[in-house]
Protein backbone atom coordinates (compact mmCIF):
# COMPACT_ATOMS: atom_id res chain seq x y z
CA UNK A 1 0.00 0.00 0.00
CA UNK A 2 1.68 3.66 -0.93
CA UNK A 3 0.71 6.35 0.97
CA UNK A 4 -0.53 8.32 -1.78
CA UNK A 5 -2.69 5.60 -3.40
CA UNK A 6 -4.25 3.69 -0.06
CA UNK A 7 -7.78 4.65 -0.48
CA UNK A 8 -8.23 1.11 -2.60
CA UNK A 9 -6.99 -0.87 0.29
CA UNK A 10 -8.86 -0.03 2.67
CA UNK A 11 -12.61 -1.29 3.74
CA UNK A 12 -15.03 1.58 2.34
CA UNK A 13 -16.45 2.64 6.06
CA UNK A 14 -13.53 2.79 7.99
CA UNK A 15 -11.82 4.94 5.18
CA UNK A 16 -15.11 7.42 5.61
CA UNK A 17 -14.65 7.68 9.31
CA UNK A 18 -11.30 8.49 8.87
CA UNK A 19 -11.64 10.71 6.15
CA UNK A 20 -14.15 12.51 8.46
CA UNK A 21 -11.60 12.55 11.33
CA UNK A 22 -9.05 13.69 8.80
CA UNK A 23 -11.30 16.43 7.06
CA UNK A 24 -12.61 18.02 10.95
CA UNK A 25 -9.16 18.40 12.13
CA UNK A 26 -8.46 15.62 14.58
CA UNK A 27 -4.76 14.74 13.12
CA UNK A 28 -3.38 17.02 15.83
CA UNK A 29 0.05 16.75 15.59
CA UNK A 30 2.88 15.01 13.10
CA UNK A 31 6.28 14.26 14.09
CA UNK A 32 8.90 12.88 12.12
CA UNK A 33 11.12 10.44 14.54
CA UNK A 34 13.70 9.12 12.05
CA UNK A 35 14.17 8.22 8.93
CA UNK A 36 10.23 8.28 7.09
CA UNK A 37 8.87 7.20 10.48
CA UNK A 38 6.50 9.31 11.30
CA UNK A 39 4.15 9.66 14.74
CA UNK A 40 0.55 11.23 14.38
CA UNK A 41 -1.41 12.11 17.21
CA UNK A 42 -5.73 11.55 16.38
CA UNK A 43 -8.49 12.59 18.83
CA UNK A 44 -11.18 9.98 19.03
CA UNK A 45 -12.93 9.06 22.21
CA UNK A 46 -9.21 9.99 23.56
CA UNK A 47 -6.29 10.71 22.08
CA UNK A 48 -4.42 8.36 19.73
CA UNK A 49 -0.96 7.78 18.57
CA UNK A 50 -0.85 6.27 15.12
CA UNK A 51 2.70 5.37 13.95
CA UNK A 52 3.69 5.18 10.35
CA UNK A 53 7.26 4.02 8.73
CA UNK A 54 7.45 4.58 5.20
CA UNK A 55 10.11 3.71 2.63
CA UNK A 56 11.69 6.27 -0.40
CA UNK A 57 9.12 5.25 -2.70
CA UNK A 58 6.06 5.81 -0.53
CA UNK A 59 5.11 2.32 0.59
CA UNK A 60 4.06 2.02 4.13
CA UNK A 61 6.08 -0.48 5.87
CA UNK A 62 4.36 -0.49 9.33
CA UNK A 63 1.62 1.14 10.66
CA UNK A 64 0.03 0.85 13.94
CA UNK A 65 -2.78 2.74 16.49
CA UNK A 66 -2.94 2.12 19.80
CA UNK A 67 -6.95 2.15 20.03
CA UNK A 68 -8.61 -0.80 20.98
CA UNK A 69 -9.90 -1.37 17.35
CA UNK A 70 -9.34 -5.28 15.81
CA UNK A 71 -11.77 -5.85 13.35
CA UNK A 72 -9.37 -5.28 10.70
CA UNK A 73 -6.04 -3.97 9.27
CA UNK A 74 -6.84 -0.83 9.58
CA UNK A 75 -8.82 1.37 11.92
CA UNK A 76 -10.15 4.43 11.13
CA UNK A 77 -7.62 6.78 13.33
CA UNK A 78 -5.00 5.38 11.01
CA UNK A 79 -7.12 5.85 7.53
CA UNK A 80 -6.91 9.86 9.18
CA UNK A 81 -3.69 10.05 9.38
CA UNK A 82 -2.58 8.40 5.94
CA UNK A 83 -4.55 11.66 4.31
CA UNK A 84 -3.33 13.82 6.80
CA UNK A 85 0.61 12.28 6.00
CA UNK A 86 -0.56 11.96 2.03
CA UNK A 87 -1.26 15.53 2.28
CA UNK A 88 1.49 16.88 4.02
CA UNK A 89 3.69 15.21 1.67
CA UNK A 90 2.28 16.08 -1.66
CA UNK A 91 2.78 19.44 -0.89
CA UNK A 92 6.21 18.80 0.03
CA UNK A 93 6.77 17.69 -3.27
CA UNK A 94 4.91 20.24 -4.97
CA UNK A 95 6.55 23.14 -3.30
CA UNK A 96 10.18 21.53 -4.12
CA UNK A 97 9.86 20.90 -7.50
CA UNK A 98 8.24 24.70 -8.01
CA UNK A 99 11.03 26.89 -9.36
CA UNK A 100 11.93 29.47 -7.06
CA UNK A 101 9.18 28.50 -4.60
CA UNK A 102 9.94 27.58 -0.73
CA UNK A 103 9.46 24.65 0.35
CA UNK A 104 7.62 23.72 3.61
CA UNK A 105 9.47 23.53 6.49
CA UNK A 106 10.25 20.14 7.39
CA UNK A 107 9.37 18.38 10.82
CA UNK A 108 10.80 18.29 13.27
CA UNK A 109 13.33 15.26 13.69
CA UNK A 110 13.73 13.93 17.44
CA UNK A 111 17.32 12.92 17.00
CA UNK A 112 18.57 16.13 15.80
CA UNK A 113 16.74 18.25 18.85
CA UNK A 114 18.07 15.56 21.12
CA UNK A 115 21.49 16.55 20.19
CA UNK A 116 20.97 19.22 20.28
CA UNK A 117 19.96 19.56 24.43
CA UNK A 118 22.07 20.06 26.92
CA UNK A 119 22.59 16.85 29.63
CA UNK A 120 20.45 18.80 32.24
CA UNK A 121 18.05 19.27 30.28
CA UNK A 122 18.07 15.52 28.80
CA UNK A 123 18.39 14.09 32.13
CA UNK A 124 14.75 16.31 33.02
CA UNK A 125 14.15 14.53 30.09
CA UNK A 126 14.57 11.75 30.84
CA UNK A 127 13.76 11.00 34.35
CA UNK A 128 9.84 12.75 33.40
CA UNK A 129 9.35 10.03 30.74
CA UNK A 130 10.56 7.47 33.03
CA UNK A 131 8.29 8.59 35.63
CA UNK A 132 5.18 7.75 33.48
CA UNK A 133 6.91 4.86 31.71
CA UNK A 134 7.58 2.01 33.70
CA UNK A 135 9.05 -0.14 30.69
CA UNK A 136 11.49 2.98 29.71
CA UNK A 137 12.38 3.29 33.58
CA UNK A 138 13.37 -0.20 33.39
CA UNK A 139 15.23 -0.30 30.24
CA UNK A 140 17.50 2.56 31.52
CA UNK A 141 18.42 0.48 34.46
CA UNK A 142 19.20 -2.80 32.19
CA UNK A 143 21.23 -1.28 29.43
CA UNK A 144 23.28 1.87 32.03
CA UNK A 145 23.18 0.38 35.75
CA UNK A 146 24.86 -2.79 36.26
CA UNK A 147 24.69 -4.07 39.03
CA UNK A 148 25.29 -7.96 40.83
CA UNK A 149 23.78 -10.59 38.22
CA UNK A 150 20.93 -11.38 40.51
CA UNK A 151 19.79 -7.12 40.04
CA UNK A 152 20.57 -7.65 36.46
CA UNK A 153 18.76 -10.46 35.96
CA UNK A 154 15.72 -9.38 38.13
CA UNK A 155 15.94 -5.97 36.13
CA UNK A 156 15.31 -7.93 32.93
CA UNK A 157 12.30 -9.09 34.54
CA UNK A 158 10.52 -6.15 35.26
CA UNK A 159 11.61 -4.94 32.36
CA UNK A 160 9.77 -7.63 30.63
CA UNK A 161 6.63 -7.44 32.69
CA UNK A 162 6.44 -3.31 32.43
CA UNK A 163 6.76 -3.68 28.42
CA UNK A 164 3.88 -6.59 28.60
CA UNK A 165 1.63 -4.61 30.63
CA UNK A 166 1.91 -1.50 28.17
CA UNK A 167 -0.38 -4.10 25.65
CA UNK A 168 -2.96 -5.75 27.93
CA UNK A 169 -6.25 -4.49 28.46
CA UNK A 170 -8.33 -4.47 31.04
CA UNK A 171 -9.86 -8.04 29.86
CA UNK A 172 -6.33 -9.38 29.97
CA UNK A 173 -5.28 -10.01 26.49
CA UNK A 174 -3.00 -8.70 23.94
CA UNK A 175 -5.76 -7.42 21.00
CA UNK A 176 -4.93 -8.77 17.32
CA UNK A 177 -4.37 -4.89 16.45
CA UNK A 178 -1.85 -4.76 19.13
CA UNK A 179 -0.28 -8.17 19.01
CA UNK A 180 2.28 -6.96 15.71
CA UNK A 181 3.55 -3.89 17.74
CA UNK A 182 3.71 -6.21 21.13
CA UNK A 183 5.99 -8.64 18.82
CA UNK A 184 8.06 -6.34 17.48
CA UNK A 185 8.78 -4.48 20.85
CA UNK A 186 9.40 -7.61 22.64
CA UNK A 187 12.44 -8.52 19.83
CA UNK A 188 14.02 -5.91 20.68
CA UNK A 189 13.87 -7.09 24.24
CA UNK A 190 15.26 -10.55 23.05
CA UNK A 191 18.37 -8.74 21.08
CA UNK A 192 18.87 -6.44 23.96
CA UNK A 193 19.18 -9.93 25.85
CA UNK A 194 20.88 -11.86 23.74
CA UNK A 195 23.46 -9.12 23.25
CA UNK A 196 24.74 -8.98 26.66
CA UNK A 197 28.76 -9.53 26.97
CA UNK A 198 28.40 -11.79 29.63
CA UNK A 199 27.32 -14.82 28.42
CA UNK A 200 25.72 -16.08 31.04
CA UNK A 201 23.65 -13.16 32.01
CA UNK A 202 22.30 -13.25 28.13
CA UNK A 203 21.78 -16.93 28.84
CA UNK A 204 19.66 -16.24 31.88
CA UNK A 205 17.80 -13.24 29.91
CA UNK A 206 16.71 -15.34 27.60
CA UNK A 207 15.28 -18.14 29.38
CA UNK A 208 13.52 -15.35 32.00
CA UNK A 209 12.08 -14.13 28.06
CA UNK A 210 11.64 -17.84 26.93
CA UNK A 211 9.02 -18.57 29.77
CA UNK A 212 7.31 -15.20 29.27
CA UNK A 213 6.84 -15.57 25.61
CA UNK A 214 5.55 -19.09 26.79
CA UNK A 215 3.01 -17.61 29.04
CA UNK A 216 1.98 -15.36 25.82
CA UNK A 217 0.56 -17.82 24.05
CA UNK A 218 -2.25 -17.76 26.59
CA UNK A 219 -3.18 -14.19 26.27
CA UNK A 220 -2.18 -12.94 22.44
CA UNK A 221 -4.70 -12.99 20.08
CA UNK A 222 -2.08 -13.65 17.41
CA UNK A 223 -3.43 -15.69 14.52
CA UNK A 224 -0.47 -15.52 12.31
CA UNK A 225 1.64 -16.94 14.58
CA UNK A 226 4.45 -14.47 15.36
CA UNK A 227 4.49 -15.48 18.85
CA UNK A 228 5.59 -19.08 18.07
CA UNK A 229 8.42 -17.82 15.61
CA UNK A 230 9.40 -15.52 18.54
CA UNK A 231 9.63 -18.85 20.52
CA UNK A 232 11.79 -20.48 17.89
CA UNK A 233 13.86 -17.84 17.63
CA UNK A 234 14.30 -17.46 21.18
CA UNK A 235 15.63 -20.92 21.84
CA UNK A 236 17.81 -20.61 18.42
CA UNK A 237 19.63 -17.22 20.24
CA UNK A 238 20.23 -19.75 23.21
CA UNK A 239 21.80 -21.95 21.30
CA UNK A 240 23.75 -19.79 19.87
CA UNK A 241 24.67 -18.16 22.71
CA UNK A 242 25.20 -21.95 24.53
CA UNK A 243 27.77 -22.86 21.23
CA UNK A 244 29.85 -19.13 22.07
CA UNK A 245 30.46 -20.39 25.57
CA UNK A 246 33.57 -22.44 25.11
CA UNK A 247 35.98 -20.29 26.16
CA UNK A 248 34.48 -19.65 29.62
CA UNK A 249 36.12 -21.06 32.54
CA UNK A 250 34.56 -25.03 33.65
CA UNK A 251 32.94 -23.72 36.64
CA UNK A 252 30.64 -20.91 33.86
CA UNK A 253 29.90 -23.75 31.68
CA UNK A 254 28.65 -25.87 35.03
CA UNK A 255 26.59 -22.86 36.71
CA UNK A 256 25.14 -22.04 33.01
CA UNK A 257 24.11 -25.88 32.42
CA UNK A 258 22.97 -26.77 35.79
CA UNK A 259 20.53 -23.49 35.91
CA UNK A 260 19.28 -24.81 32.17
CA UNK A 261 18.70 -27.99 33.12
CA UNK A 262 16.99 -27.01 35.99
CA UNK A 263 14.84 -24.50 33.57
CA UNK A 264 14.17 -27.33 31.27
CA UNK A 265 12.24 -29.19 34.32
CA UNK A 266 9.90 -26.39 35.33
CA UNK A 267 5.95 -27.10 35.31
CA UNK A 268 4.89 -24.42 31.97
CA UNK A 269 7.38 -26.75 29.90
CA UNK A 270 4.57 -29.64 30.68
CA UNK A 271 2.52 -27.76 28.85
CA UNK A 272 4.83 -27.03 25.89
CA UNK A 273 7.05 -30.10 25.45
CA UNK A 274 8.60 -29.57 22.28
CA UNK A 275 9.80 -26.76 23.74
CA UNK A 276 11.15 -28.45 26.87
CA UNK A 277 13.25 -30.71 24.43
CA UNK A 278 14.09 -27.93 22.47
CA UNK A 279 15.87 -26.43 25.74
CA UNK A 280 17.10 -29.43 26.46
CA UNK A 281 18.81 -29.58 23.68
CA UNK A 282 20.55 -26.46 24.17
CA UNK A 283 21.84 -28.14 27.62
CA UNK A 284 23.14 -30.62 24.94
CA UNK A 285 26.04 -28.38 23.80
CA UNK A 286 27.49 -28.11 27.25
CA UNK A 287 28.19 -32.18 26.62
CA UNK A 288 31.57 -32.18 25.74
CA UNK A 289 32.32 -32.29 29.23
CA UNK A 290 31.70 -36.03 30.33
CA UNK A 291 30.18 -34.95 33.61
CA UNK A 292 27.81 -32.71 32.23
CA UNK A 293 26.70 -35.62 29.57
CA UNK A 294 26.34 -37.85 32.32
CA UNK A 295 24.50 -35.16 34.55
CA UNK A 296 21.86 -34.46 30.91
CA UNK A 297 21.98 -38.35 30.34
CA UNK A 298 20.60 -39.21 33.73
CA UNK A 299 18.06 -36.17 33.72
CA UNK A 300 16.56 -37.50 30.42
CA UNK A 301 16.23 -41.20 31.19
CA UNK A 302 14.63 -40.19 34.50
CA UNK A 303 12.09 -37.90 32.04
CA UNK A 304 12.08 -41.31 29.84
CA UNK A 305 10.96 -43.68 32.91
CA UNK A 306 8.62 -41.12 34.42
CA UNK A 307 6.68 -40.56 31.04
CA UNK A 308 6.73 -44.13 30.41
CA UNK A 309 4.88 -44.67 34.64
CA UNK A 310 2.27 -41.63 33.40
CA UNK A 311 0.30 -44.24 30.81
CA UNK A 312 -1.78 -40.61 29.31
CA UNK A 313 1.22 -39.17 28.13
CA UNK A 314 1.61 -39.59 24.53
CA UNK A 315 4.30 -42.14 23.44
CA UNK A 316 5.80 -39.38 21.11
CA UNK A 317 7.37 -37.61 23.77
CA UNK A 318 8.71 -41.03 24.93
CA UNK A 319 10.49 -41.40 21.50
CA UNK A 320 11.09 -37.70 21.00
CA UNK A 321 13.18 -37.83 24.53
CA UNK A 322 15.08 -41.04 22.97
CA UNK A 323 16.14 -39.50 19.92
CA UNK A 324 17.41 -36.68 21.59
CA UNK A 325 19.34 -39.19 23.34
CA UNK A 326 20.55 -40.55 20.55
CA UNK A 327 21.38 -37.62 19.05
CA UNK A 328 23.58 -36.43 21.75
CA UNK A 329 24.86 -39.72 21.99
CA UNK A 330 26.29 -39.62 18.39
CA UNK A 331 28.37 -36.79 19.09
CA UNK A 332 29.77 -37.82 22.40
CA UNK A 333 29.36 -41.79 23.00
CA UNK A 334 31.42 -44.40 21.35
CA UNK A 335 29.47 -46.21 18.63
CA UNK A 336 28.54 -49.20 20.26
CA UNK A 337 26.84 -47.09 23.02
CA UNK A 338 24.97 -45.25 20.43
CA UNK A 339 23.81 -48.90 18.39
CA UNK A 340 22.19 -49.95 22.15
CA UNK A 341 20.15 -46.99 22.60
CA UNK A 342 18.93 -47.73 19.00
CA UNK A 343 18.84 -51.36 19.60
CA UNK A 344 16.94 -51.35 22.74
CA UNK A 345 14.27 -49.42 21.21
CA UNK A 346 12.71 -50.93 18.05
CA UNK A 347 9.15 -50.59 18.64
CA UNK A 348 9.31 -46.89 18.24
CA UNK A 349 9.26 -46.42 14.40
CA UNK A 350 12.30 -44.07 14.08
CA UNK A 351 14.68 -46.24 15.99
CA UNK A 352 13.70 -49.49 14.13
CA UNK A 353 13.75 -47.54 10.71
CA UNK A 354 17.42 -46.09 11.71
CA UNK A 355 19.10 -50.16 12.73
CA UNK A 356 17.42 -51.41 9.56
CA UNK A 357 19.48 -49.09 7.29
CA UNK A 358 22.31 -49.59 9.34
CA UNK A 359 21.62 -53.39 8.11
CA UNK A 360 21.27 -52.51 5.14
CA UNK A 361 24.68 -50.60 4.89
CA UNK A 362 26.31 -53.36 6.56
CA UNK A 363 24.87 -55.58 3.83
CA UNK A 364 23.17 -57.96 6.60
CA UNK A 365 20.21 -58.17 4.68
CA UNK A 366 18.28 -61.16 6.07
CA UNK A 367 18.07 -59.11 9.18
CA UNK A 368 16.83 -56.06 7.57
CA UNK A 369 14.32 -58.42 6.20
CA UNK A 370 13.08 -59.55 9.36
CA UNK A 371 13.04 -56.52 11.06
CA UNK A 372 10.64 -55.02 8.34
CA UNK A 373 8.42 -57.50 8.14
CA UNK A 374 8.30 -57.62 12.06
CA UNK A 375 7.28 -53.85 11.79
CA UNK A 376 4.71 -54.66 9.13
CA UNK A 377 3.37 -56.62 11.29
CA UNK A 378 3.26 -54.64 14.11
CA UNK A 379 2.06 -51.29 12.57
CA UNK A 380 -0.48 -52.62 10.73
CA UNK A 381 -3.16 -50.34 11.15
CA UNK A 382 -0.98 -47.56 10.49
CA UNK A 383 -0.82 -47.30 6.39
CA UNK A 384 1.62 -45.08 6.16
CA UNK A 385 4.25 -47.31 8.53
CA UNK A 386 3.73 -50.33 6.81
CA UNK A 387 4.25 -48.59 3.34
CA UNK A 388 7.68 -47.18 5.17
CA UNK A 389 8.36 -50.92 6.00
CA UNK A 390 7.94 -52.58 2.85
CA UNK A 391 9.86 -49.93 0.72
CA UNK A 392 12.62 -50.87 2.98
CA UNK A 393 12.36 -54.56 2.98
CA UNK A 394 12.22 -53.87 -0.96
CA UNK A 395 15.36 -52.48 -0.60
CA UNK A 396 16.62 -55.46 0.75
CA UNK A 397 15.48 -57.18 -1.62
CA UNK A 398 17.12 -55.66 -4.41
CA UNK A 399 20.30 -56.63 -3.02
CA UNK A 400 19.08 -60.75 -3.07
CA UNK A 401 18.31 -63.61 -5.09
CA UNK A 402 14.81 -63.24 -4.30
CA UNK A 403 13.15 -62.69 -7.96
CA UNK A 404 9.14 -63.43 -6.73
CA UNK A 405 9.42 -62.22 -3.94
CA UNK A 406 10.50 -58.87 -5.72
CA UNK A 407 7.66 -59.09 -8.16
CA UNK A 408 5.13 -60.10 -5.34
CA UNK A 409 6.47 -57.21 -3.13
CA UNK A 410 6.70 -54.24 -6.29
CA UNK A 411 3.12 -55.19 -6.76
CA UNK A 412 1.51 -54.73 -3.64
CA UNK A 413 3.58 -50.92 -3.41
CA UNK A 414 2.29 -49.79 -6.83
CA UNK A 415 -1.28 -51.57 -5.72
CA UNK A 416 -0.79 -49.51 -2.60
CA UNK A 417 -0.02 -46.06 -4.93
CA UNK A 418 3.82 -45.73 -4.99
CA UNK A 419 3.82 -45.89 -8.92
CA UNK A 420 7.59 -45.42 -8.82
CA UNK A 421 8.64 -49.08 -8.51
CA UNK A 422 6.10 -50.14 -12.09
CA UNK A 423 9.11 -50.07 -14.10
CA UNK A 424 11.15 -51.93 -12.13
CA UNK A 425 7.72 -54.60 -11.05
CA UNK A 426 7.77 -54.84 -15.03
CA UNK A 427 11.26 -55.56 -15.83
CA UNK A 428 10.75 -58.36 -13.37
CA UNK A 429 8.02 -59.71 -14.43
CA UNK A 430 8.78 -60.28 -18.06
CA UNK A 431 6.67 -63.01 -19.85
CA UNK A 432 4.17 -62.85 -16.84
CA UNK A 433 3.88 -59.20 -17.41
CA UNK A 434 0.49 -59.50 -19.39
CA UNK A 435 -1.56 -61.32 -17.23
CA UNK A 436 -0.20 -59.41 -13.74
CA UNK A 437 -0.98 -55.93 -15.79
CA UNK A 438 -4.99 -57.10 -16.12
CA UNK A 439 -4.87 -57.93 -12.30
CA UNK A 440 -3.18 -54.75 -10.90
CA UNK A 441 -5.28 -52.86 -13.24
CA UNK A 442 -8.62 -53.96 -11.98
CA UNK A 443 -7.00 -54.02 -8.45
CA UNK A 444 -6.45 -50.39 -8.84
CA UNK A 445 -10.06 -49.86 -10.36
CA UNK A 446 -12.00 -51.34 -7.60
CA UNK A 447 -9.99 -49.77 -4.76
CA UNK A 448 -10.31 -46.27 -5.99
CA UNK A 449 -9.01 -43.28 -3.86
CA UNK A 450 -7.15 -39.87 -4.82
CA UNK A 451 -3.90 -41.67 -4.21
CA UNK A 452 -4.55 -45.27 -6.01
CA UNK A 453 -6.00 -43.25 -8.72
CA UNK A 454 -3.28 -41.06 -9.75
CA UNK A 455 -0.97 -44.18 -9.68
CA UNK A 456 -3.87 -45.91 -12.27
CA UNK A 457 -4.16 -43.08 -14.39
CA UNK A 458 -0.10 -43.07 -14.56
CA UNK A 459 -0.17 -46.90 -15.23
CA UNK A 460 -2.66 -46.74 -18.22
CA UNK A 461 -0.69 -43.53 -19.49
CA UNK A 462 2.54 -45.86 -19.69
CA UNK A 463 1.02 -48.47 -21.12
CA UNK A 464 -1.03 -46.46 -23.53
CA UNK A 465 -4.43 -48.32 -22.90
CA UNK A 466 -6.17 -46.02 -24.75
CA UNK A 467 -9.50 -48.24 -24.12
CA UNK A 468 -9.31 -47.76 -20.52
CA UNK A 469 -8.37 -44.19 -20.61
CA UNK A 470 -11.47 -43.37 -22.59
CA UNK A 471 -13.62 -45.38 -20.52
CA UNK A 472 -12.12 -43.13 -17.23
CA UNK A 473 -13.04 -39.79 -19.41
CA UNK A 474 -16.35 -41.29 -19.96
CA UNK A 475 -16.37 -41.76 -16.45
CA UNK A 476 -14.89 -38.29 -15.94
CA UNK A 477 -15.99 -35.90 -18.66
CA UNK A 478 -13.62 -33.31 -16.84
CA UNK A 479 -10.33 -35.31 -17.49
CA UNK A 480 -11.34 -34.55 -21.34
CA UNK A 481 -8.87 -31.53 -21.34
CA UNK A 482 -5.96 -34.03 -19.76
CA UNK A 483 -6.50 -37.02 -22.26
CA UNK A 484 -7.98 -35.12 -25.51
CA UNK A 485 -4.74 -35.00 -27.70
CA UNK A 486 -3.45 -38.99 -26.40
CA UNK A 487 -7.39 -40.57 -27.44
CA UNK A 488 -8.56 -37.94 -30.40
CA UNK A 489 -7.40 -40.14 -33.26
CA UNK A 490 -9.21 -43.51 -32.46
CA UNK A 491 -11.94 -41.43 -30.47
CA UNK A 492 -12.07 -38.54 -32.52
CA UNK A 493 -16.05 -37.33 -32.37
CA UNK A 494 -16.86 -38.94 -29.44
CA UNK A 495 -13.89 -37.03 -27.31
CA UNK A 496 -14.92 -33.79 -29.47
CA UNK A 497 -18.37 -33.98 -28.32
CA UNK A 498 -17.30 -34.52 -24.94
CA UNK A 499 -15.26 -31.35 -24.75
CA UNK A 500 -17.48 -29.16 -25.93
CA UNK A 501 -20.46 -30.80 -23.77
CA UNK A 502 -17.57 -29.51 -20.79
CA UNK A 503 -17.26 -26.30 -21.90
CA UNK A 504 -20.82 -25.28 -22.23
CA UNK A 505 -21.20 -27.06 -19.09
CA UNK A 506 -18.23 -24.71 -17.74
CA UNK A 507 -20.03 -21.77 -19.22
CA UNK A 508 -23.38 -22.24 -17.10
CA UNK A 509 -21.86 -22.31 -14.22
CA UNK A 510 -19.85 -19.02 -15.07
CA UNK A 511 -20.36 -15.93 -13.14
CA UNK A 512 -17.65 -13.42 -13.53
CA UNK A 513 -14.59 -12.33 -15.79
CA UNK A 514 -12.50 -14.93 -13.94
CA UNK A 515 -14.82 -17.74 -14.68
CA UNK A 516 -14.99 -16.43 -18.08
CA UNK A 517 -10.94 -16.54 -18.70
CA UNK A 518 -11.15 -20.17 -17.86
CA UNK A 519 -13.76 -20.85 -20.36
CA UNK A 520 -11.90 -19.31 -22.76
CA UNK A 521 -8.56 -21.15 -21.82
CA UNK A 522 -11.03 -24.06 -21.95
CA UNK A 523 -11.75 -23.11 -25.71
CA UNK A 524 -8.24 -22.41 -26.99
CA UNK A 525 -7.54 -26.23 -25.84
CA UNK A 526 -10.60 -27.31 -27.62
CA UNK A 527 -9.32 -25.34 -30.98
CA UNK A 528 -6.26 -27.73 -30.95
CA UNK A 529 -8.36 -30.81 -30.94
CA UNK A 530 -11.38 -29.62 -33.03
CA UNK A 531 -10.10 -27.12 -35.12
CA UNK A 532 -10.73 -23.56 -36.20
CA UNK A 533 -14.20 -24.60 -37.87
CA UNK A 534 -15.63 -26.17 -34.82
CA UNK A 535 -14.17 -23.51 -32.67
CA UNK A 536 -16.29 -20.75 -34.54
CA UNK A 537 -19.00 -22.89 -34.37
CA UNK A 538 -19.19 -23.44 -30.88
CA UNK A 539 -18.09 -19.89 -29.99
CA UNK A 540 -21.20 -18.45 -31.98
CA UNK A 541 -23.53 -21.43 -29.46
CA UNK A 542 -21.73 -18.87 -26.52
CA UNK A 543 -22.47 -15.56 -28.29
CA UNK A 544 -26.29 -16.66 -29.01
CA UNK A 545 -26.68 -18.19 -25.08
CA UNK A 546 -24.88 -15.42 -22.98
CA UNK A 547 -25.06 -12.06 -25.37
CA UNK A 548 -25.95 -10.45 -22.79
CA UNK A 549 -22.90 -10.89 -20.58
CA UNK A 550 -20.23 -8.01 -22.01
CA UNK A 551 -17.51 -9.23 -19.85
CA UNK A 552 -18.08 -12.52 -21.34
CA UNK A 553 -18.44 -11.17 -25.34
CA UNK A 554 -14.97 -8.91 -24.22
CA UNK A 555 -13.24 -12.41 -23.49
CA UNK A 556 -14.88 -14.57 -26.17
CA UNK A 557 -13.30 -11.32 -28.82
CA UNK A 558 -9.90 -12.02 -27.39
CA UNK A 559 -9.84 -15.45 -29.20
CA UNK A 560 -8.05 -16.21 -32.55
Amino acid sequence: MNIYQFEGAIDKAVLKKGYDYYSEGRVTDVCLMDDREYILKVNGSEEYEVAVRLNEEGFVLSSGCDCPYHYGSVCKHEAAAYFELANRLKKMDKLAQAEGGQSEPEQPNLRNILNGLAKEALVELVLEAAGKDEALRQAVLVRYDRGDERQDRERFRKLIRATISKYVGSDGTVSYRKAPKFVQEMEELLNMAAHSADRSLALGHCYSFLVEVLEAHHYVDDPDGDIRDLTTETLERMDEIALDCGECSREERRRMFEELLKGAAADIFWDWDEYGLALLGVCSRFADDQAFWNRLRSHIEDMIGNAELNKQLDERLVESLLQLLLNISERHDPAEVTEQIVKSNLRFPFFRASYIRKLLQERRYDQAVELAMEGEALDREYPRLVHQWKRLRYEAYREMPLRNERIELAGELVLSGEYGYYKEWKQLAGDKFGSLYETLKQSLKEKRSWRLERAFLSLLEEENDLDELMAYVREYPSAVETYAAKLKERFGDEIIQLYETRILQAASESSNRSDYKEVCAKLDGYKKIAGSDRLQALIGKLRAEYGRRAAFMDELSKLK
